[in-house]
């Protein structure tokens, strides 16, 4: 997790996990070890038992569980705006709005998870916020008004 490991400062890498048995797993940990990882976050489908009981088994930390909601929208959904919602055009986040990118991340892994312990989830969130409305990685920023 190259990004990962440069914004935080410490190695992190990932496992996406499926039927990992407890004796690959270990060896997989034994390498990331060996190669100075301090973080890893491990993937898994909740149904994938094998998986799961294997992280158990190595005292592995439900932090985060991943719910996708979607919908349909046609032409005639597109958002044309309102009096009340508008483009955010500053190039840089208000206080005002950096205290709400952190409130919206409250329940993220970066805040939940334990092994964050030098204000990643801030850091990460503010990050995000900066470069949504510098539009670097968001078209747009809305605002309600």
């Amino acid at each position: 997790m190259d990004w990962d490991s440069q914004f935080f400062g410490y190695k992190i890498a990932a496992i996406q996990a499926f039927d990992l048995n407890l004796d690959k797993l270990k060896k997989i940990l034994t390498e990331l070890k060996n190669q100075s990882v301090k973080l890893i976050y491990c993937f898994a489908d909740p149904g994938d038992e094998i998986s799961n009981s294997s992280f158990k088994s190595v005292s592995g930390l439900l932090v985060d569980e991943k719910v996708t909601f979607f919908k349909r929208i046609s032409e005639a959904d597109t958002f044309t705006g309102s009096e009340f919602i508008k483009p955010y055009n500053l190039h840089y986040a208000s206080e005002k709005l950096k205290s709400i990118a952190l409130q919206s991340g409250i329940y993220s892994r970066f805040n939940t998870d334990p092994s964050f312990k030098n204000k990643e989830f801030e850091k990460l969130y503010l990050e995000w916020i900066e470069k949504s409305v510098q539009k670097e990685i968001a078209e747009e920023v809305l605002v309600y008004y």
